[in-house]
């Protein structure tokens, strides 16, 4: 009897530890879980942030980068044009495009810009000079029918570079 009574009792005890044993085993994947989520979510966050960083460097650098380009050719309101009244609406600027007509703001535009270059992908380099040596230097000349082509060449060259 006695011995029936430690069997059973054994038998309690075996269980006892296996339930003991299956639920600390849940508690662990429930924890385990719970990290792999939140260190889940964590990545996100810095991924996230990285990304709005990113964003707002180049969203800065860009600003920076035209305020520059339109304080260099003399453009007051930054609209990309350059208009009577701003800085770089001169008597230079205007001596160039003397008898463009209808393109004389393009003609202004394109004048006022400063020289510019860049890098080819080979490495080698190409320099444009100022605006207004590109105008003077342009065969087509203010008034003919090409002139307004030509400077709308100029501009766009000038637009991909910058």
């Amino acid at each position: 009897m006695i011995r029936t009574a430690l069997n059973r009792l054994r038998a309690y005890a075996v269980t006892l530890g296996l339930l003991a044993l299956a639920v600390l085993a849940a508690l662990a994947f429930g924890a385990a879980l719970d990290r792999a989520a939140t260190a889940s979510r964590y990545e996100e966050g810095v991924e996230s942030t990285r990304r709005n960083a990113e964003a707002a460097a180049v969203a800065q650098f860009n600003e920076g980068f035209a305020d520059g380009r339109a304080d260099g050719m003399g453009d007051d309101d930054r609209d990309g044009r350059v208009e009577r009244g701003e800085q770089g609406w001169s008597a230079e600027v205007l001596r160039e495009c003397a008898g463009a007509g209808r393109a004389l703001r393009l003609c202004v535009t394109v004048a006022s810009r400063p020289a510019y270059g860049w890098a080819n992908p080979d490495g080698s380099r190409a320099d444009n000079p100022d605006g207004r040596a590109m105008v003077r230097d342009l065969e087509e000349r203010p008034g003919t029918p090409g002139f307004a082509a030509a400077l709308r060449a100029l501009d766009a060259e000038w637009r991909a570079h910058h």
